[in-house]
């Protein structure tokens, strides 16, 4: 009897000791899991609105699981504020500019804070830090986005099935080209004459390629025109001479106009002469008294030869000459 108590008392014994380790080891494996045993630095972040997180959540960064939230409370500006426990090890890596928001552990499991971003110059996370966070979408956000695309959808099916109602009903310009032959066979005209344009403009290219080419073979004109200094010296210092002829010649013009307008001005010398009917006149009786003169002053000499004074004088000048010589 008193054996079969002892048995009793040591199966109990057991029992108690495999309960109390399995619990011990629970309480170890979720302290372990939410960062309760490990030395951890003190964070803080504020959002508008958490989305049902809780205390004990998980906080990831970088997809791995860095620490755990401590608490929440409600700040006086509409916002709460989310402290967290995360480890000192890992505060090493995350820097203090990066930014925290709240995410799902998959599609619909717990909420979580998930730290992300940050510059690789800042300094990284200590202890008391508060860092700044981004709102994430809701679901009811979500839910309002896909309506208002499903809006935005069904007005672009609408217009798209009154754009291929109008083509196939040969309305607007898409439509006219699809039914209307003569519209196409004009397009297609339209096409040819671009070819020809652009087959013209291929031989162009070429034409100038071949006189390039040209212009680069040694001892041609045209190379040695853009290359050969003395050629263009040469070719300067005739284009000098020529441009000095122009000049001249434009000088000379210039004179010849002068002389012609002053050929037209009558209070001009020339121009009154040629011009002036009775200067010209006037140049007439002139000249024909002078003609007069002439032949009186020429009366006069023959008798002055004839004369007695003079006439021993012009017989003995005549003795002298000589006879002038009978032609053969």
């Amino acid at each position: 009897m008193r054996t079969s108590k002892n048995t009793k008392a040591l199966i109990v014994g057991i029992f108690t000791v495999v309960g109390v380790g399995i619990l011990v080891v629970g309480i170890f494996a979720l302290g372990g899991q939410h960062k309760l045993f490990s030395a951890n630095a003190t964070i803080r972040t504020s959002f508008a609105n958490v989305n049902g997180l809780q205390a004990g959540n998980n906080v990831w960064f970088e997809g791995v699981n860095v620490g755990a939230v401590k608490s929440l409370s409600l700040l006086g500006d509409c916002r709460v504020e989310v402290v967290m426990n995360i480890e000192k090890r890992s505060c090493r890596y995350i820097p203090s500019d990066a930014k925290a928001r709240i995410g799902a552990d998959g599609l619909i499991g717990n909420r979580i804070v998930v730290i992300e971003g940050g510059s690789h110059g800042a300094r990284t996370l200590k202890s008391g830090d508060t860092i700044q966070s981004s709102q994430a979408l809701t679901g009811e956000q979500l839910v309002n986005t896909l309506q208002r695309n499903n809006l935005n959808l069904v007005d672009i099916t609408d217009n798209l099935k009154k754009v291929t109602s109008d083509l196939a009903n040969g309305r607007g310009i898409a439509g006219s080209l699809l039914t209307d032959k003569s519209l196409s066979d004009k397009l297609q005209s339209i096409a040819t004459i671009l070819r020809g344009a652009s087959a013209n403009a291929q031989q162009l290219t070429g034409n100038l390629a071949d006189y390039s080419a040209k212009l680069q073979t040694n001892g041609s004109f045209s190379n040695s025109v853009v290359t050969d200094t003395i050629v263009f010296s040469k070719l300067r210092a005739i284009l000098d001479q020529i441009e000095k002829a122009s000049s001249t010649i434009n000088e000379v013009a210039g004179n010849l106009k002068s002389t012609s307008e002053n050929l037209n001005d009558k209070t001009k010398p020339v121009g009154a002469f040629t011009n002036d009917q009775q200067v010209t006149d006037t140049m007439k009786v002139l000249l024909s008294n002078l003609n007069s003169a002439s032949k009186k002053l020429d009366q006069d000499l023959e008798a002055m030869q004839h004369s007695w004074p003079l006439r021993g004088y012009f017989k003995k000048k005549a003795k002298q000459e000589p006879a002038p010589t009978k032609s053969q």
